[in-house]
């Protein structure tokens, strides 16, 4: 699949822009603040029907505009055409068209054009707390299994309701236990099947993480990964049984903090090198290096269960880089598909940037004020 063409109105920091891509490389150039992260955001909410900035909608209308829109035409790997319509106005919902139908439900769309997004962010994956991990996991799980997405948005509901509860309780109001109890069921049963899901999918993508972790370093270093979940202690994938067991243990607990303490909104995933928690001890290089293998078997991954070459997105992720990751970088993007490249430096817009030289097609584009024109 590839992006032929997007037009934004009112869309971040664009009034109006109309851009055209090729299938390949594509490079966006500008200096900071001009709109070269707008632009890969309206992408990703175009394909994704969200923002990987987790924006609110008012926040992506342009200064005194009460409506935005998203127009893009996609191109899949069948040869198919696709239009794809995304529209917000102020105080209303957001809207998504395919080939001008409406689509009644946002999480019909999610997946449907796979799309993968690496950004100076992303750096949280590994470094930052669990949350960001979990969010890691369930974008990818959620863009080729609706079950499983339709599971997620029910467990957070579930869990609004229950910790509504267990806030009443500990503001003294009169909440019987009783009350919790068919709340705490539903969580047990929707909860242990993300759960599951989580560890299938733990175990189907290691292997991949690993080999493009080896390839890509040099190294003979493995590459491991687990979930730490708070459903269990024996680290073994949890069953209802033991949920309901932890739910029960820390029934006090909850009363007391007006809040769930247990199930996979809690859960953490492990990132190890040779068996070393990569987040306590892994150093720069290692944290860098396992980001870029999980964005590159994130790629695999999707375009097997989809069947469907993800757009790929790298937001001024090549600056952090030093010479020989770039170098390898660039190695591992050949033949992915489209990728768009948004750089701050007008290095790569030389003729003789060796990592752009051996892609097939590239096009330049320049970034000013929240206009895009093609850079000759």
């Amino acid at each position: 699949m590839y992006l032929e063409k997007i037009s934004l109105v009112n869309f971040r920091n664009y009034r109006e822009s109309t851009v055209s891509f090729n299938s390949c490389l594509n490079i966006i150039y500008g200096s900071n603040a001009q709109g070269k992260t707008n632009l890969l955001e309206a992408i990703y909410l175009l394909c994704l029907g969200r923002s990987f900035r987790q924006a609110n909608n008012e926040d992506l209308l342009n200064t005194g505009a009460d409506y935005f829109t998203l127009d893009g035409d996609l191109k899949l790997d069948n040869g198919i055409s696709k239009r794809v319509v995304v529209q917000y106005k102020k105080d209303g919902k957001k809207e998504i068209s395919i080939d001008r139908k409406r689509i009644k439900s946002h999480a019909t769309v999610f997946g449907k054009f796979p799309t993968i997004v690496m950004s100076p962010d992303d750096y949280k994956i590994t470094t930052g707390g669990p949350s960001e991990r979990r969010r890691f996991i369930d974008i990818l799980l959620s863009q080729f299994s609706l079950t499983y997405l339709n599971n997620l948005q029910d467990y957070h509901r579930i869990l609004r309701q229950r910790n509504s509860i267990l806030q009443s309780q500990r503001e003294g109001g009169s909440v019987s236990d009783a009350a919790i109890e068919p709340w705490s069921e539903k969580l047990v049963q929707v909860g242990s099947q993300i759960v599951q899901s989580r560890y299938a999918f733990v175990q189907q993508f290691l292997p991949t993480v690993d080999s493009i972790y080896k390839n890509y370093t040099q190294s003979k270093d493995s590459f491991g990964m687990c979930i730490d979940s708070t459903t269990n202690e024996n680290g073994e994938q949890p069953k209802e049984e033991s949920f309901f067991s932890a739910l029960l243990s820390c029934r006090s607990r909850e009363r007391a903090m007006g809040t769930t303490l247990v199930g996979p909104h809690r859960d953490d995933i492990i990132f190890e090198i040779d068996g070393k928690n990569l987040r306590k001890y892994g150093s720069r290089g290692e944290h860098k290096s396992v980001l870029i293998s999980l964005k590159l078997a994130e790629f695999r991954f999707l375009k097997e269960k989809r069947v469907e070459t993800p757009v790929f997105l790298l937001d001024d992720f090549i600056s952090e880089l030093d010479k020989f990751r770039e170098e390898k970088v660039f190695s591992s993007l050949q033949g992915l598909g489209q990728i768009f490249l948004t750089t701050p430096t007008k290095k790569m817009l030389s003729d003789d940037f060796l990592g752009a030289a051996s892609f097939f097609d590239v096009s330049k584009f320049h970034v000013a004020e929240g206009q895009i024109e093609l850079y000759n």
